[in-house]
């Protein structure tokens, strides 16, 4: 395959090599690791998901607070009800991601993961009790909205003032764990991850971010030095949001190599059974499983690559798009 410093030319290659000494690796059995990645994929799922009702649900405070003030009361109500059914779908996905963290955890792998998908197991439930209080303040809100009883309404301050105290220490808590999983996540000293760019002139622009010592940056290498490198890798890493073919992610199958990918469609042809697809929220777990499995190379990778890569059957593939094009 050709090399890939080559095809990006000018373009940052914003990829990661990471390597370990594959002595240090803990895990069970490869389908410990292999189920506590689809879990945590999974789970990751689940909270994109939740990010998708919160964006849909962004001017809802807003609606509601312009229907009380006009008395709509009716409207208000309407409203609310549609904050609180998307509660509803928010804390049956919470629920679902925060079992599949605990399940994940309870698997025969790295300690330090274990610990990891602990704290987003606790942390993740810890939000799901806050949404919850958050639910019961927004229903005692909307119980007494339009009300003449003054009880009735003192009674509904009081309790969406408790439901929002408890919200936010749950929230607190929730962060409080998050980041312990966060810390966990970074603290790797046990390997060596590369960084590789396409020139020397982002060499300038890196001097201004605190570069972990395990991180070593690598600018304008040849393409044997690429190779070399990517060669001494177990784990090639590419977080580029968008690519056309991504030659380097066939490359790395090619060689091997376990594979993380962005989960974009422009890499679903990267597929095969070491490959795992995340994003900004999971590349520290996705590459932390990764780095920690017990295999030191995947042959499945390396067979799917020349199965589906190959010189004919690529020959064929562009010879059949562009006789179907053509028609």
């Amino acid at each position: 395959m050709p090399g890939f410093v080559r095809q990006r030319g000018t373009v940052l290659l914003f990829m990661l090599l990471v390597s370990l000494s594959y002595a240090s690796c803990k895990l069970g059995g490869n389908s410990g690791l292999d189920e506590a990645t689809n879990l945590n994929q999974s789970a990751g799922a689940d909270v994109d998901e939740i990010e998708k009702i919160i964006q849909e649900n962004k001017g809802k405070e807003i609606d509601i607070t312009r229907a009380l003030d006009a008395e709509d009361y009716e409207t208000a109500k309407k409203e609310m009800n549609d904050v609180i059914s998307a509660i509803d779908r928010g804390l049956e996905r919470g629920q679902s991601a925060a079992e599949k963290f605990d399940k994940a955890s309870k698997l025969d792998i790295d300690p330090t993961i274990k610990e990891y998908l602990s704290y987003r197991a606790q942390s993740v439930n810890k939000a799901v009790e806050a949404f919850k209080e958050l639910r019961k303040g927004i229903v005692a809100f909307r119980d007494a909205a339009g009300s003449k009883d003054k009880a009735v309404s003192e009674k509904a301050k009081n309790d969406v003032q408790q439901a929002s105290q408890t919200f936010d220490s749950l929230i607190s808590e929730a962060q409080r764990l998050e980041d312990k999983a966060d810390d966990i996540a970074r603290r790797n000293p046990d390997k060596e991850v590369f960084m590789v760019f396409g020139g020397e002139r982002y060499r300038e622009s890196m001097k201004k971010y605190d570069i972990p010592a395990n991180l070593k940056l690598q600018f304008a290498l040849s393409q044997d030095e690429v190779f070399q490198l990517m060669n001494s890798a177990k784990v090639y890493w590419s977080s580029s949001r968008f690519d056309t073919f991504a030659m380097p992610l066939t490359e790395a199958l090619a060689m091997g190599k376990i594979v993380v990918k962005p989960e974009h469609p422009c890499y679903d042809h990267i597929s095969s059974a070491h490959s795992f697809a995340g994003n900004e929220r999971n590349w520290f777990e996705l590459v932390n499983m990764a780095v920690s499995s017990p295999r030191r190379f995947s042959q499945e990778n390396r067979d799917y690559a020349f199965e589906t890569f190959s010189a004919s059957i690529m020959k064929e593939g562009y010879r059949q798009f562009y006789s179907d094009w053509l028609k």
